[in-house]
């Protein structure tokens, strides 16, 4: 269920509960939060589109994003865009994981880095960044150009031989919040 279902599912309640307004009832639900509290949201696995492909590793999408755009056709765009820069220092990292399914090493990650770069792509800039792990592009969408931020995520030295590593397709956030989804 999204967090925002789970969130109107409770405020309904509480206004069957206690007869309240909606925006009253709403305020003491999201007061009633603990502090802290990280939302978790589940992610749209597109690991198999991508295996007919080529692509080796696992591939989720936010909804938000899947509701923007067809989630196949992005996995076909990255698909796209990887092939097409082959050769490249600068996306080596993104073909030795996705396209060839080795295990790069996990660079440090740096959100302002990720804020810098969301801002970039939201601004209609595509690109790589500079620590290799973030892939902005821009595909089209039912209401036009849709930018989309495909986060590579490597496992820690100690996981990286058992697991497989990520692409988490997403909408740019220059906040840097809500980075990771649950697949």
């Amino acid at each position: 269920m999204t967090e925002k279902r789970d969130l109107k599912r409770r405020i309904r309640e509480r206004m069957a509960h206690t007869g309240e307004a909606y925006t009253a009832a709403r305020r003491h639900v999201l007061d009633a939060r603990p502090q802290g509290a990280i939302a978790v949201i589940d992610v749209l696995d597109l690991t198999e589109h991508g295996a007919r492909l080529g692509l080796t590793c696992r591939i989720g999408m936010f909804p938000q994003l899947a509701a923007e755009v067809d989630p196949v056709a992005v996995v076909e765009r990255l698909r796209g865009v990887l092939v097409a820069t082959a050769g490249d220092p600068a996306i080596e990292l993104w073909h030795a994981a996705v396209l060839r399914g080795e295990r790069p090493p996990r660079p440090r990650l740096d959100v302002v880095a990720v804020r810098r770069f969301s801002r970039r792509v939201l601004a209609g800039l595509g690109g790589v960044s500079a620590d290799g792990t973030l892939l902005g592009m821009h595909v089209p969408g039912a209401r036009g150009v849709v930018p989309v931020l495909a986060v590579l995520a490597l496992h820690a030295r100690s996981l990286a031989a058992q697991l497989p590593p990520r692409v988490v397709l997403r909408a740019p956030d220059p906040t840097g919040d809500g980075m990771w989804g649950v697949w």
